[in-house]
């Protein structure tokens, strides 16, 4: 590793750092992310142009170094063309795909790092390490409000005073379903992917479990049905592959050590939610979802009303920025839905979706061909981002800055799966 790539590592780690830490808006009114993004470009082209073993820019589909880039590029379609044609806003097409713009960056490291393996090691372990750090300030507002639940602004008031904003921002305790305590920022979407990055990154079995435990509780409080569900299908995906698959028994201990970890999280804070409150909160909250939710009840609105604006343009869709006039949430970012899936069909169309599905798929899919076979780094990326993908599908988290941050960590170590052939991403001690 050269100087260049340390310079790489430090940017892109204050980035992942402030993106954690620093909320929805970051720790400076999201000025100092701007900086951070002008100094990772400066630094990325300054390496492609000093590094001695460049790699050949083959400008089709078969370098996979591009993907991010042409999927950026074909994204351009649905905010310049299409919304001009369906007299969808310029403006609001510009603000809703603004943050797509990270994944060109992506495609600047693959090709200005010399040694990507090493870097994708270094900040997948600051992003377990951060993430363990805000899910351990999340249980302590959990705890607090578990003891003063009618003191339960006092915490709310100090995030909104941290962070500048009160969007996306849940610390409260909710008396629907029975009553629970929820904690949990945007931020907190970075947890869904440090669980799945733990064991490759975290040496000593038992840091694996202590880590996945304050993941595990810390994913358990945010109480948002979309994390749940994404840990579980991850979970339960990895779980089947790694018995089908020829992994070492070394690996299927360290997945036992994940195991082990979340269950036991699920076991001790529902048990504190217990005697705290003499019922369990995921019971609560599961229950009220099957009797009458208006979260669910106001997705399933949004999905109709979308179908239908679909329905008038079913190929191309409205473009970014499109939005059902008589159904939104937030006037400011009228766009944004729960339901991403189909507000997506609505502004893709059939064939900008289809591209879209193919872009995630095609990224698990490449690397069963990474090495012919599977080993235990390309079961974790691939259940770890199918459990964001789904955790971001289901909220309105993907589309933004912190958001899609996540994904081009997981881009990161996309690639250096396919710089590494011959060989183990990662190490995996005993």
């Amino acid at each position: 590793m050269n100087k260049q790539d340390r310079l790489i590592i430090i940017i892109t780690g204050l980035l992942i750092v402030d993106t954690i830490i620093g909320g929805p808006l970051g720790l400076f009114f999201r000025g100092e992310r701007h900086l951070l993004l002008a100094a990772l470009v400066m630094s990325a082209i300054y390496g492609i142009i000093t590094r001695p073993h460049k790699l050949p820019l083959n400008l089709t589909f078969a370098n996979i170094y591009l993907w991010p880039a042409f999927f950026f590029g074909i994204s351009l379609i649905w905010v310049f063309i299409v919304p001009l044609v369906s007299g969808s806003e310029f403006r609001l097409a510009v603000q809703d795909a603004q943050s797509l713009i990270l994944l060109p960056f992506a495609s600047l490291l693959f090709y200005a790092a010399t040694d990507l393996k090493s870097m994708a090691r270094i900040l997948l372990k600051i992003v377990v390490v951060v993430t363990a750090c805000l899910a351990l300030f999340q249980l302590a507002i959990w705890l607090w409000l578990e003891l003063f639940s009618p003191l339960s602004d006092v915490p709310r008031s100090f995030l909104v005073w941290l962070f500048n904003t009160d969007k996306s921002i849940f610390v409260t305790y909710s008396r629907s379903g029975g009553g629970y305590v929820r904690v949990f920022w945007i931020s907190s979407i970075w947890i869904v992917m440090a669980i799945f990055t733990a064991p490759l990154v975290i040496k000593r079995r038992f840091n694996v479990i202590a880590i996945e435990f304050i993941l595990g509780a810390a994913a358990y409080v945010s109480y948002t049905r979309g994390i749940w569900l994404g840990v579980f299908s991850g979970a339960v995906v990895c779980t089947i592959l790694l018995f089908i698959m020829p992994l070492s028994k070394l690996e299927k201990e360290r997945w036992g050590c994940v195991l082990a970890g979340l269950i036991l999280a699920a076991a001790v804070i529902s048990s504190i939610d217990y005697f705290a409150r003499g019922q369990y909160g995921f019971l609560s909250r599961v229950t009220y979802v099957e009797q009458d939710d208006s979260g669910f009840s106001a997705r399933m609105k949004q999905s109709l009303a979308l179908l239908k604006m679909w329905e008038q343009r079913p190929l191309f869709g409205w473009g970014y920025g499109a939005y059902d006039k008589s159904n939104f949430s937030d006037p400011h970012a009228p766009f944004s839905y729960e339901m991403l899936p189909v507000a997506l069909l609505m502004k893709l169309g059939i064939i900008g979706f289809l591209c879209y599905v193919l872009f995630w798929a095609g990224l698990i899919l490449k690397i069963f061909f990474f090495r012919r076979q599977w080993k235990f780094s390309n079961l974790l990326f691939s259940g770890g981002l199918m459990s964001y993908l789904i955790s971001a599908h289901t909220n309105p988290f993907l589309y933004n800055f912190v958001g899609m941050m996540v994904i081009v960590v997981f881009l990161i170590w996309w690639g250096a799966e396919a710089a590494d052939h011959e060989s183990h991403l990662f190490e995996h001690p005993r």
